[in-house]
């Protein structure tokens, strides 16, 4: 069973697998928060919904970590056309150069293992970090800051726009053994960013990336969710300042168990934040999305968006909040979660609890969710012009998903997300 008395194992041995470094204090502070922080329950916000009963029978394992290293070909495999030489690899949560490839991305930008850059941005990284400490009350986000083996620094100087889009690949090998990956990805004034997250693997893991944006700077986030064995946690935390834009994407496509926890804030003025994602659930696979958007500053917008199919015995859940603070003057924000169940292959389920707190007047918001199935008028139609019964479900579907997946920013996540849309029959 996963209890305190498991990670403290998990935590003997990663003491002893890992020497003294510049990050060892911030770790030392993240365990002791988490060994008086409780495990999220049912009663927790964002985990309702959550299959408890099976993630309590898991039992971590304090062995030394797999050996296996993947071979070039099987690493390949994983990385988007776009990214053969912009990506950054992890091996059960630990940053490797050394089967990364970098070679398209400017000599200005900084890409440094965690410990090395604390000796450059050491006040930046101890700052994001305390905050953290204060406001974050998720468990695994701070179970990754005492666990995680070696992060990476990813810093972009002021005014700089990279052409080519950045991957992040992370392969866990041991299914006895949580996998813990750190991002910090700091984008400065005016710079422009594509990054792509994904993984793949057994067992549990967990991928934490901050993404910090200064005046003027822009990022688009995809998450790319397609493994289907394991236990999948992302963490996503993001704050904008004045003018900062944010994009995010979500495709999920027929994990095993996946839970995603998206905490954006918007600092500054005329900030945008627009967050959306598609899944395509199977057989048993489950994913469960939460999302917090919270408005600090005034002429802020934001958009969440996220649409689901499902089939077999499948189930999803979205929770989302939007909190507009008293100062926050003139805030747009919307939020929609909408599900497709295709019943005749089973009884899936879909579960949604959207949720606005304003706390000033000169607002325009609105939340809404939708659970349907195909409609028997529209298929009718499309038979009726000879168009087989298939064909007409997939017309549907594709209909259903389309106007996400013409927004995702990669032709090949485009691609991988039409090819993923029918896998339902």
């Amino acid at each position: 069973m996963l209890t305190k008395h498991s990670l403290l194992a998990l935590h003997e041995n990663f003491d002893a697998l890992h020497k003294e470094n510049a990050l060892k204090t911030m770790r030392e502070t993240a365990w002791k928060h988490c060994l008086h922080a409780s495990f999220p329950g049912k009663q927790d916000q964002g985990w309702h919904y959550f299959p408890f009963h099976q993630f309590y029978e898991i039992a971590p394992s304090a062995s030394s970590k797999s050996s296996f290293v993947p071979s070039l070909e099987e690493l390949l495999s994983h990385v988007q056309p776009e990214c053969r030489e912009s990506y950054f690899f992890f091996l059960d949560g630990a940053f490797i150069p050394e089967l990364s490839n970098f070679k398209s991305i400017s000599h200005d930008v900084v890409a440094l293992p965690l410990t090395s850059a604390m000796n450059t941005y050491g006040s930046f990284i101890e700052n994001r970090w305390n905050k953290m400490f204060k406001e974050d009350k998720d468990f695994l986000s701070l179970l990754n800051q005492a666990l995680h083996p070696e992060g990476l620094f990813f810093y972009l100087p002021p005014n700089t726009t990279l052409k080519v889009p950045v991957q992040t690949l992370s392969l866990s090998t041991n299914p006895n053994i949580p996998s813990f990956t750190r991002i910090l990805l700091f984008l400065a004034e005016r710079s422009q960013i594509n990054w792509i997250s994904s993984g793949w693997g057994s067992g549990i893991r967990h991928l934490f990336v901050d993404i910090s944006l200064e005046e003027g700077a822009s990022s688009s986030h995809t998450s790319l969710s397609d493994s289907e064995e394991g236990w999948t946690f992302n963490s996503l935390r993001t704050t904008l300042k004045r003018d900062a834009y944010f994009q995010y994407f979500a495709a999920c496509f027929a994990p095993a168990i996946l839970r995603q926890n998206i905490k954006t804030i918007l600092l500054g003025e005329r900030s945008q934040a627009i967050l959306q994602g598609i899944w395509n659930l199977r057989q048993q696979a489950q994913a469960h999305l939460y999302v917090d958007v919270e408005h600090l500053s005034p002429s802020a917008k934001s958009l969440q968006k996220f649409k689901g199919v499902l089939s077999g015995f499948s189930q999803s859940s979205f929770e989302g909040r939007i909190y507009v603070h008293p100062q926050a003057q003139k805030t747009e924000a919307f939020q929609l979660n909408q599900n497709l169940l295709l019943v005749e292959t089973g009884a899936p389920r879909a579960y949604a609890r959207p949720s606005l707190e304003i706390f000033t007047d000169d607002v325009k918001a609105s939340h809404g969710a939708t659970v349907a199935q195909l409609d028997e008028e529209e298929l009718f139609y499309l038979k009726s012009r000879a168009i087989s019964l298939e064909t007409s479900k997939r017309l549907l579907i594709q209909g259903f998903l389309r106007e996400i997946i013409d927004s995702l920013p990669l032709p090949s996540i485009q691609r991988l997300a039409q090819q993923y849309a029918f896998q339902s029959f």
